[in-house]
């Protein structure tokens, strides 16, 4: 077996174990419940989320509407029990000037039913994370929009900041109309050190107001990281944006072992891998070829891209010689 066929074999393996992922047993003390909208989250505890009464009590308690003042959760763990289905409209957990801090742990469970519209400037089931914050093991599918300029709007969380999300899956809709928004399957903006590592997403992805960035996984991934992700939804975008089947703009922030089999289409920047990128050296990334380019713009030395098709059992279209 060649060498680019073994990478691909690794590859789609790596995908279907993200498919079947089991739930996760948190050791310790029992978890606390999260009975109440104003509880007091005590660092280094475990709070068990088990509805989506619950669900929302924590973010009231991240947001500061549930009658006390907005907590971080610094420190503290909350975990799923079980499927969540969210019965109507939905407020992310977490804003820019009050990020969640925790570990949410989804044990593999889907949140179903998510409904974020409107007038929201981070939109997700998380809006804003950062610092030592974990999202991992979740599954979500809904929708998610925002029809606000300079929005982020990403089916796991809205903005990454220095956080990390990881082993989390979305399908359903994610979707921006105002201008210069940042629109991604997993998160609309990665930045800052923010690491995305084995996502991958199955919603399609747009975003139709003028210079905005839509990725399959991630609208911007600056000074961040991206590795392990696919994606499968179709990403289209304004005839005057950046769009990308992983990541519509690339600065300074690695992306590698990832895959594209979805469609990319429109803005000025289009590439089934990255739509834009500058300084970033992207490595053994695969993108099913349909006509298109791994790289809209930008210029790097070092392109890590293979393409294949889906005649021929899988065939491989080499762009570059794989080492090994």
């Amino acid at each position: 077996m060649s060498a680019m066929k073994k990478l691909l074999v690794l590859v789609f393996s790596t995908a279907l174990a993200l498919a079947c992922m089991p739930s996760i047993a948190v050791a310790g003390s029992p978890p606390v419940s999260l009975d109440s909208p104003s509880k007091t989250i005590v660092s280094g505890t475990t709070y068990a989320i088990g509805n989506a009464g619950e669900l929302a009590n924590l973010a009231a308690i991240v947001n500061g509407t549930g009658g006390a003042a907005a907590q971080n959760c610094d420190g503290a763990t909350f975990v799923l029990t079980g499927d969540i289905v969210l019965p109507g409209p939905w407020t992310p957990i977490g804003m820019e000037v009050k990020p969640f801090f925790g570990t949410f742990d989804g044990g593999g469970y889907e949140i179903s039913g998510l409904n974020v519209s409107g007038g929201f400037q981070y939109a997700g089931l998380f809006g804003f994370i950062s610092g030592s914050s974990i999202i991992k093991n979740t599954g979500v599918s809904g929708s998610v929009s925002s029809s606000l300029p300079e929005s982020h709007v990403g089916g796991i969380v809205g903005a990454n900041f220095d956080g990390i999300v990881y082993n989390c899956r979305t399908s359903g809709v994610v979707s921006a109309t105002g201008m210069q928004a940042y629109v991604g399957g997993i998160t609309g903006d990665n930045f800052t050190s923010g690491i995305v590592r084995s996502c991958y997403n199955l919603s399609g992805v747009t975003a139709w107001g003028s210079q905005s960035y839509v990725g399959g996984i991630a609208g911007r991934n600056d000074f961040a990281t991206i590795e392990n992700c696919f994606n499968s939804g179709g990403v289209a975008g304004a005839s005057y944006c950046y769009t990308g089947g992983i990541a519509a703009h690339c600065f300074a922030g690695p992306v590698r072992n990832c895959y594209n089999v979805g469609t990319v289409a429109g803005g000025t920047y289009c590439g089934y891998i990255i739509g834009y990128n500058s300084t970033t050296v992207p490595t053994n990334c695969y993108w099913l070829d349909m006509g298109g380019t791994p790289m809209g713009s930008g210029s790097t030395p070092g392109i890590d891209f293979v393409s294949f098709t889906a005649a021929g059992g899988g065939t491989l279209t080499s762009a570059v010689t794989v080492p090994g």
